[in-house]
């Protein structure tokens, strides 16, 4: 009973004490009353200084990719994606005090936490500020140093600019792409030019992947830099790292018989159910780290493609 009491004094002091430590850092914990008085005039502020600072070339593009962004924020906000007030909120908001006390030079100010109630085991930076851990990757990760570990690689993918950056090079190659002789000469060929735009295109997602490798090697140098300076054991980063590779592995070992489960007498199992079903752009690879201006490259494709 005493060790319960205890518990509940420690969980309920959590928000103070994180409000407390925004003062030393700058920082604002996302909670519901910050959620409804100044969290969506703080996307909207951001927003329009990200605007401010777009390049010459691909500026509408660029603008409707940022915006689109920042709007969908809102709309999981609105549609309770993320969640507030929870124990998990509070927790993580302490580890990521450590790391930014630890690390003058990050902007605390620009840094949005969100806890997602996404089962995947994966946490992201959108590249405006905000960095989404979902509650699935808790039960893949061993300890609050690894916690550590994915926060430092995220607040390094948005000191690097690699969403932005990606959002960019995704503009200039489907400008040029457009503008490109290979897709005149398709647009001539009587036969297979889905194919043939499908096989130019593929070149272009996988320039995409390239580029999400190295943005991937580059958030671990420098969220390792960043994680140093915190009291966190150094060896954790590393096993971080070492787990975070096996994640596209099922935590649980076995697979399930489909075929057992899902076979009734009114309604036959069919084999055919297990294939995978590779029609049009479908045979495309999509990058997952880079959603945003990828998807706006599915929307340019499909319109290329009933244009030819």
């Amino acid at each position: 009973m005493k060790q319960g009491l205890l518990c509940f004094l420690y969980f309920s002091m959590l928000p103070f004490v994180a409000a407390g430590q925004s003062w030393r850092t700058g920082y604002t914990p996302l909670n519901s009353i910050y959620r409804d008085t100044g969290l969506l005039k703080k996307l909207d502020h951001k927003l329009e200084k990200d605007l401010g600072t777009l390049p010459a070339s691909n500026r509408e593009f660029i603008r409707e990719i940022y915006t689109d962004r920042v709007e969908t924020i809102k709309e999981n906000i609105e549609n309770e994606h993320y969640l507030f007030d929870t124990p998990i909120n509070n927790y993580l908001d302490q580890i990521l005090q450590e790391i930014l006390i630890a690390n003058p030079e990050l902007p605390k100010s620009e840094i949005n936490l969100f806890v997602s109630r996404y089962p995947s085991p994966n946490a992201s930076c959108l590249g405006e500020g905000s960095i989404v851990f979902n509650i699935g990757l808790i039960r893949r990760l061993e300890n609050e140093d690894q916690i550590a570990f994915v926060l430092c690689h995220e607040l390094a993918h948005y000191m690097d600019h690699h969403v932005n950056n990606n959002i960019e090079k995704t503009g200039n190659s489907l400008a040029s792409l457009e503008d490109n002789a290979k897709i005149k000469k398709i647009k001539k060929s009587k036969y297979n030019r889905q194919a043939q735009l499908e096989q130019l295109l593929s070149g272009l997602v996988y320039n995409n992947r390239l580029h999400s490798r190295m943005d991937e090697s580059s958030a671990d140098s420098l969220g390792m830099n960043f994680y140093l300076k915190t009291d966190y054991a150094p060896q954790e980063a590393l096993n971080c790292i070492l787990l975070l590779d096996q994640l596209d592995t099922d935590k649980y070992v076995g697979t399930p018989d489909i075929k057992k489960w899902f076979n009734f007498k009114e309604y036959p199992f069919k084999d055919r159910w297990l294939q995978e079903r590779k029609v049009g752009l479908s045979k495309m690879k999509v990058n997952r780290d880079c959603p945003l201006p990828l998807s706006r490259n599915r929307f340019k494709v499909e319109s290329m493609i009933n244009l030819l």
